[in-house]
């Protein structure tokens, strides 16, 4: 997804990398099995905060929409699902039928301000509409903890009093290991669910992380890539507190096969996968 949807799209100036590869990148979500590990310890972590018909939830980094009809076939009242790529936008507006509670809109997560349940922009308020923010893959594409911050802050900005922000992003790892994890990722390859990773630079404030190059198999032998960044633990606590979101903070890993895993690889596969180390966490922050 795209980072105010594809997951954040322009890294460092360049152009939105998402609307390039939209069609593909749908593609990648639906043959790679780490989706499921995915969508398993997702929807494990954020449905006892879904009110069935009344949970109202903002999407931020929608793409082209999984997730935004995921919840609200998990419970959620209605979704507003904003991304970064017109592309991906797009995409979702045609993947999600008329009588889905869903609205997409394009924006930027570090500069989005309030919006109202229909995706358009709301007046200042000391409280948003929303009861859940989504924020899959987003975090990931902020450069820096000024850049989280921001991300951090639309998403308090939203929310409402005693509301909460559950999202995805890679394995967290501690400043103190994120270089030896650079160094392991480069010189193990590609994973055994057909994802390599380069670490090719030091991020913009060198002691925060490492820009990455994701590369990702898709059908017919295609690949598709984007660029991210890995930014250590700590940053992601410290950005989430000055974005003011201030109560209880949490990831939650994935510990298990993931229901239909076995359908799709054997169980070789899987104790592969979690001796090599989960490819992501779930991050659970309340605002207050």
């Amino acid at each position: 997804m795209s980072p105010t949807g594809t997951d954040n799209g322009n890294v460092n100036g360049e152009e939105n990398q998402y609307d390039k590869i939209a069609d593909g990148y749908q593609t990648f979500r639906k043959v790679n099995p780490a989706t499921l590990i995915e969508e398993s310890t997702l929807r494990g972590a954020i449905t006892p905060f879904i009110k069935p018909g009344v949970t109202r939830v903002l999407d931020l980094a929608c793409g082209t929409g999984f997730w935004s009809r995921k919840v609200l076939e998990w419970g959620a009242e209605s979704v507003v699902g904003v991304d970064l790529s017109a592309e991906m936008v797009s995409i979702a507006r045609k993947s999600t039928s008329s009588d889905q509670n869903i609205v997409y809109r394009t924006g930027d997560a570090k500069t989005l301000g309030l919006v109202d349940l229909f995706g358009e922009p709301a007046p200042a308020a000391e409280e948003g509409e929303f009861d859940v923010v989504l924020a899959v893959w987003l975090l990931n594409y902020a450069a820096t903890k000024e850049e989280q911050r921001q991300m951090f802050r639309t998403v308090s900005s939203n929310l409402k009093k005693g509301g909460v922000m559950v999202g995805i992003a890679p394995k967290p790892t501690p400043l103190g290991e994120i270089d030896a994890w650079a160094e392991k990722v480069n010189r193990e390859g590609k994973t055994i669910w057909g994802v390599t990773a380069n670490c090719y630079e030091r991020a913009d404030v060198p002691e925060e992380g490492w820009k990455c190059e994701i590369t990702g198999e898709i059908e017919g032998g295609k690949t598709i890539s984007f660029k991210t960044f890995m930014l250590g633990q700590e940053i992601y606590e410290e950005a989430a507190k000055l974005g003011r979101m201030k109560g209880r903070y949490e990831w939650v890993k994935p510990t298990m096969v993931p229901e239909g895993g076995l359908e799709v690889r054997n169980r070789e596969f899987w104790t592969e996968y979690f001796r090599t180390g989960p490819h992501m966490g779930v991050l659970v922050v309340h605002k207050d």
